[in-house]
């Protein structure tokens, strides 16, 4: 049985890299989300962590060492062209910022604590967003801004300045974190077959890392929206809230599979920001305004209320198909002692953890549920103001140009 060793090194005999979450290799499933009809093999690492390997994804892993094995040949042989390509997603869905082993001791007691076991493998891309979002805001959007549109930019009062300092941090985030999130629902193989246990309890760096970086950018709104709250209002320190809260939980790791289908929310954010940019730049009302309020109402309707409330949906199947699923606990999956022995949220840094993996207990059901659901409201709320504004800005000028044109009749 072959599984992918570190980053760019042919695999060996393994599922022996203790803990495997160190190596970030994506061959390692749960059990639970394997096909009936597959063989698997459960093997115990040096430090006792046990897990099961997907046949499917350990033939790929094979390949890839074999592809790995060509790097003698010139990077433009055609063989070694065509094995990468086809095999690129699988060496790629790695975490490809490795967590330093500081960052990693240091979380380790506030993740076993929190009971967020795979905590430790983003947290530092939590502090990498969250300093990174802090550079954009005081030091690099005021730098940019002088320079571009050094008139308009000064003539802004300190309030309307550290607003548009505030809506570039969210324009840069939405950009970034919707494209690691396309990337890795694209192409993330194991993502790809999770079953609705994978779903609920399933893992992956890949989606670790775009979690973390989400993380990161609540973990900012949160500190921002407290600190200006008379500026953001309490419905953006309630969506900080709510976004941390629940991003957070996917840490346990729970609810990780859909972490990434609720970031596309953002997909409407640069629209929305383009749009507060247009009334700062003495483009109210103009036909680029309007053209951009029309993607806005379109974007922000299909990504946060249509899909959103679709994703919401389902994740709210899943879980109910956890708490009515037969067993002996009305809080738990259908997870047998050795498919929770080989299930990926199993092995974390306090080892494996039998069936408590699979646990679903109604606090954690509660929040995650008012969580979203909260959020799902707030959207709603914000498309009808949307709506409000677009109608303020354009219809009254509409009005007044036909009944201008009706007095001309007259």
């Amino acid at each position: 049985m072959l599984c992918p060793g570190p980053p760019f090194v042919a695999p060996s005999r393994a599922c022996d890299t203790p803990p495997f979450h160190s190596c970030q290799g994506s061959a390692r499933v749960a059990a639970s989300q394997l096909p009936s009809t597959s063989q698997t093999t459960t093997e115990s690492s040096p430090g006792g962590q046990r897990f099961s390997c997907s046949p499917t994804l350990v033939n790929h892993a094979v390949t890839t060492g074999a592809c790995l094995s060509l790097l003698p040949l010139p990077l433009s042989s055609p063989l070694f062209l065509l094995c990468t390509v086809h095999f690129w997603p699988l060496l790629t869905m790695r975490d490809p910022i490795p967590a330093p082993a500081p960052i990693v001791e240091l979380t380790k007691p506030l993740a076993e604590k929190l009971s967020l076991s795979t905590l430790p493998n983003h947290a530092h891309e939590i502090l990498i967003g969250f300093l990174w979002y802090h550079f954009i805001l005081y030091y690099l959007s005021p730098t940019l801004s002088r320079a571009i549109c050094p008139n308009i930019y000064n003539s802004f009062n300190k309030r309307t300045r550290l607003n548009w300092d505030i809506h570039w941090v969210s324009m840069i985030q939405a950009l970034l974190i919707n494209s690691a999130a396309l990337y890795v629902i694209f192409t993330d193989a194991q993502r790809k077959e999770m079953d609705w246990k994978g779903r609920l309890w399933g893992y992956t760096p890949a989606s670790g890392m775009v979690q973390g970086f989400a993380a990161g950018y609540f973990l900012w709104d949160l500190q921002i929206s407290s600190q200006y709250i008379a500026l953001s209002g309490v419905s953006a320190l309630l969506h900080a809230v709510g976004a941390l809260a629940v991003t957070c939980i996917g840490f346990r790791p729970f609810g990780n599979y859909y972490g990434l289908s609720f970031v596309l929310y953002e997909l409407s954010t640069p629209f929305l920001n383009i749009h507060w940019f247009c009334d700062k730049l003495n483009l109210t009302g103009s036909k680029f305004q309007l053209f951009n309020g029309i993607g806005l109402l379109i974007s922000f309707f299909a990504c946060r209320l249509v899909w959103g409330t679709y994703q919401s949906i389902l994740i709210y199947s899943d879980i109910y198909t956890a708490l009515t699923t037969a067993s002996s606990s009305p809080m738990r999956s259908l997870l047998d002692d050795s498919k929770c022995e080989g299930n990926v949220s199993g092995v974390g840094i306090r080892g494996p953890a039998s069936c408590e993996v699979g646990e679903l207990p109604m606090w954690l059901v509660t929040i995650y549920l008012i969580g979203n659901t909260s959020l799902s409201l707030l959207n709603f709320y914000w498309f009808s103001q949307m709506i409000k504004a677009v109608r303020k800005r354009f219809v009254p000028q509409q009005e007044a140009k036909a009944n201008g044109y009706a007095k001309k009749s007259q």
